[in-house]
């Protein structure tokens, strides 16, 4: 795992993601089209792309720092047959996701713990996916 300069460990994400993935076995269907929302490494893309190897993605992040960290770690985890034909996702740096609804699935890894507003975030995850998509997010609630 790699860490970005003066933010924590991947390690929360890591445990998240894995959580997450346990319960993709009950989906019937496979999602071709994968949006992550939020990087977190390379933890969610990693088993994501092992589950669903067919699968197109995209990463949209707006912590720029975040979306390079991902990168570099997929990067370096690649062999040089991997580095030649692989297809890593394609990266934006905003947290507006495509309201084309588009998307099977919309995953987010921790990436409502940095928005102000969290319902606005969720609604526009919600036009970004086809009429019968899924969102699977993982997140930290504050309690008062």
């Amino acid at each position: 795992m790699t860490t970005l300069p003066h933010k924590p460990d991947w390690f929360l994400h890591a445990h998240l993601a894995a959580t997450l993935d346990e319960r993709l076995c009950i989906l019937k269907q496979p999602p071709e089209q994968i949006i992550l929302a939020a990087a977190d490494g390379d933890e969610s893309y990693r088993l994501l792309s092992m589950r669903y190897p067919h699968a197109h993605f995209q990463e949209y992040d707006s912590r720029e720092a975040y979306l390079q960290a991902a990168q570099i770690i997929r990067k370096a985890k690649q062999n040089w047959w991997q580095k030649l034909h692989s297809n890593l996702p394609a990266q934006t740096v905003s947290d507006q996701l495509p309201g084309n609804q588009s998307a099977d699935m919309v995953w987010s890894n921790l990436g409502l713990i940095h928005q102000n507003d969290p319902v606005a975030v969720i609604k526009n995850w919600a036009g970004a996916l086809k009429p019968d998509g899924l969102l699977f997010s993982a997140t930290l609630v504050r309690i008062p």
